[in-house]
């Protein structure tokens, strides 16, 4: 995932906790969620990448 994929969704993730989030949102989160896990899944941390939550 590129780093502005990696920003839009914990700005969605964030967004969604306080409040309901439009459709449209939602979807977009969903495709997110799902392209993170498929790269959590299949990469490794980067070991030298610490200023980033998800390093990879």
């Amino acid at each position: 995932m590129k780093k502005a994929d990696i920003k839009r969704l914990e700005a969605l993730q964030e967004k969604v906790i306080g409040t309901v989030s439009r459709p449209r949102e939602q979807d977009r989160l969903d495709v997110l969620t799902a392209r993170f896990d498929q790269q959590e899944q299949g990469e490794q941390p980067c070991p030298s990448r610490t200023d980033i939550q998800h390093a990879t």
